[in-house]
């Protein structure tokens, strides 16, 4: 699985979101993770040194060119007779773009330490469930599931994305900073796109956990409810229950580590699209009233509606099942814990212990530099933010 995602993070190079591995980034975390000679020894060849100092100079490049466009939009934009009130909003959205495109291409700069560590802890986890709990991760229908994700969203990104610019270079007198904010645009669903494959990995991981916390508490309440296919025997083990322990733990590093390399970028994309979203709501109301001969404009207007809504609620959603897949752990394991007798042993009790209070101060959770957590009861917040913005724009 490791190669796949890597070969789809090349096409992320272009966009200054991803910085490929130096040799000296493999060996920092090489005592972390399993088997990684071979892997330093194969980085050493792939990615040299000069590789990397491009494409820091190709970020450098992109952050240059998007600031020279952003301060050039601005200063020689002209000013629309009859579209103050647009105009602003529309100068609102184009800076919170072009603000978040540099944290993303600065985040990839200066993080690029972390979200190598997070990309080894993924292929470390995956072995540790295929060596140390025997389960199979199904890593090719994992795959095939992303990449279907992953055409499914480009598909309904290009569809919104060319009727509103047939529009707005035929049809629209003025079409605002949308030219000159394209690349940014891009730039923060590939971003969107990223992290969300990096959800749904974590997600299959944590269900994965869950199964094989279910699988002690039913050897340990009655027989009948165990598989037959099954080794039990293992399962009371304190080998098997230190491993997933320590399995937990690596996916507990690996979502601060997401919080980390990412934290700031989903702190813009989300200001972004809602941004985003409430302005296109003010236009499509403007539609329906006909402003300026825009009676049509409500159909431009949803096609580019729908697919940021769904980048914002998906990426809630898969931040709320992670953290209630945290939660289902905690509750696996107090089950374990009332069923485990005094012959379970005094060390298998401690760890059980250890464990608990390692679920009390280890919390899943996905946030934005600790500004906001995503999960659906966010997903309420955005709908008052975006009311709120709507507000402001009509009463002007």
């Amino acid at each position: 699985m490791e190669q796949q995602l890597r070969s789809w993070l090349r096409f992320c190079v272009y966009f200054g979101i991803y910085l490929s591995a130096t040799p000296s980034t493999y060996s920092n975390n090489s005592t972390n993770c399993i088997q990684l000679n071979s892997t330093i020894r194969l980085a050493a060849k792939l990615f040299p040194n000069r590789h990397y100092t491009l494409q820091r100079c190709y970020n450098c490049l992109l952050c240059s060119i998007s600031s020279a466009l952003f301060v050039g939009s601005i200063y020689w934009h002209p000013f629309p007779e009859g579209l103050t009130l647009n105009w602003i909003a529309i100068t609102i959205l184009f800076t919170t773009r072009y603000i978040t495109n540099l944290l993303i291409l600065l985040e990839a700069v200066w993080k690029q330490r972390q979200h190598e560590t997070f990309l080894l802890l993924l292929q470390e986890i995956e072995e540790s469930f295929r060596l140390r709990l025997r389960w199979d991760v199904r890593s090719s229908a994992l795959l095939g599931q992303l990449k279907r994700f992953l055409i499914y969203q480009l598909v309904l990104s290009v569809i919104g994305l060319l009727p509103f610019m047939v529009a707005t270079f035929v049809s629209v007198d003025y079409g605002g900073y949308f030219w000159r904010g394209l690349w940014f645009i891009c730039t923060a669903r590939v971003r969107t796109l990223q992290l969300l494959v990096y959800m749904q990995i974590l997600r299959h991981f944590l269900f994965g956990l869950c199964a094989k916390l279910e699988q002690i508490v039913a050897y340990r309440m009655a027989p009948s409810r165990q598989l037959l296919d099954m080794d039990y025997g293992r399962l009371g083990t304190l080998a098997y229950f230190l491993a997933v322990r320590e399995i937990y733990a690596l996916l507990d590093k690996a979502f601060q580590l997401l919080n980390d390399f990412a934290g700031w970028s989903l702190l813009g994309i989300m200001t972004t699209f809602v941004l985003d979203l409430s302005s296109n709501f003010y236009w499509m109301l403007q539609s329906f009233d006909n402003f300026r001969g825009r009676r049509y404009y409500y159909l431009v207007d949803l096609w580019w509606f729908i697919p940021v809504a769904t980048y914002v609620w998906y990426l809630c959603y898969l931040c709320d099942s992670c953290k209630q897949l945290g939660r289902r752990v905690a509750q696996l394991l107090s089950k374990i814990i009332l069923l485990s007798s005094a012959r379970s042993g005094v060390h298998y009790r401690l760890v059980l212990q250890q464990f608990s209070m390692q679920l009390q101060l280890q919390c899943i959770e996905v946030s934005a530099r600790s500004f906001f957590v995503l999960d659906l009861p966010f997903v309420m917040s955005i709908c008052t933010a975006m009311a709120m913005h709507l507000v402001i724009l009509i009463q002007f």
